[in-house]
């Protein structure tokens, strides 16, 4: 309420109180679309599993199958020679119960790693990255390129690197109760269990580093 010129109080002017309830309407309804989209998303998301008896027994085929969103579970087993690139855009890849054992066994995905993470929101939790091999030494258990790469709870043994990222600013990676062990004896190109490329952001924690052989057990250009 306002005082007039006599003093007498004025009743708030009904424009004003309209043009009110219609913004905090748009907001509702604005709010009301955010939650809807988000609900929707969720619904939409798919749980992909890879193992014996399931739609999936190959990790590769997953990874064409699987859209942004999605859940993939990896059975516990072996998954030999089963390397991929991993492209969408936001993605949960698990193992579980007993964690499964990706093995190299000779193959790599793009020359690089068993798996490469191309350029998204990945999280990776409860893998075993085991045996990988490159013809330029720097064959990884996963090579991280670009976007933000959380892993948990995972293992990387004998690989010529353990995990390796590319170089762009923009890059985040997390790493957290994983470990990092049994780097091989090559000399041709030093063996490091964890290489962090000059990416924006790098946080570790309650990991374990044991066995490197010459070259680093984490080494990283972030800052």
């Amino acid at each position: 309420m306002s005082r007039g010129c006599e003093g007498a109080l004025r009743p708030p002017c009904p424009i004003a109180a309209r043009r009110c309830r219609r913004a905090q309407a748009a907001l509702l309804h604005a709010a009301l679309l955010i939650a809807a989209c988000i609900l929707s998303s969720d619904l939409a998301a798919a749980i992909i599993r890879v193992g014996p008896g399931e739609a999936f027994t190959r990790i590769a085929d997953a990874a064409k199958a699987a859209r942004d969103g999605d859940i993939v579970e990896i059975l516990p087993g072996e998954y030999r020679g089963d390397v991929t690139v991993w492209n969408q855009k936001r993605l949960l890849i698990r193992g579980v119960g007993e964690r499964p054992v990706l093995i190299a066994d000779g193959k790599n995905a793009e020359g690089k790693a068993i798996w490469v993470i191309r350029n998204g929101d990945m999280r990776i939790e409860n893998i075993a990255f085991q045996g990988a091999r490159a013809a330029d030494g720097n064959g990884a258990g996963v090579r991280f390129e670009r976007g933000r790469l959380e892993v948990s709870n995972s293992s990387f043994v004998d690989n010529q690197v353990g995990l390796l990222t590319a170089n762009f600013e923009e890059a985040e990676l997390i790493i957290r109760d994983s470990l990092f062990a049994q780097a091989p004896r090559q000399t041709h190109s030093l063996p490091h269990l964890l290489y962090v490329g000059r990416i924006a952001r790098f946080e570790i924690s309650g990991s374990r580093f044991h066995q490197g052989y010459h070259g680093h057990l984490l080494k990283s250009r972030a800052p």
